[in-house]
């Protein structure tokens, strides 16, 4: 992040988030060019980081999305996922 200078890559604003390029999953969690490669990082804002996870319908883990301040949450049973 503070290489960015705390600025969001995607529209300028305030960057709160490091997020990774390429998500990460159960097959890649223990690959060091997924988890901990600079080149797979990007510094976000709240806002970008929302509107990358709500407007990719692939799931990260069932039965999980994201709250309104990026945290994860649990889907309510009989609620839709995205």
């Amino acid at each position: 992040m503070a290489s960015k200078h705390y600025v969001c890559e995607r529209c300028g604003g305030l960057a709160e988030i490091c997020h990774h390029k390429t998500y990460i999953t159960p097959q890649n969690i223990h690959d060091s060019s997924v988890t901990l490669s600079w080149s797979n990082l990007e510094a976000v804002c709240r806002t970008c980081h929302q509107h990358e996870h709500y407007s990719n319908t692939e799931v990260c883990v069932e039965g999980l999305t994201f709250d309104a301040s990026g945290n994860f949450v649990r889907i309510p049973p009989g609620a839709p996922s995205s």
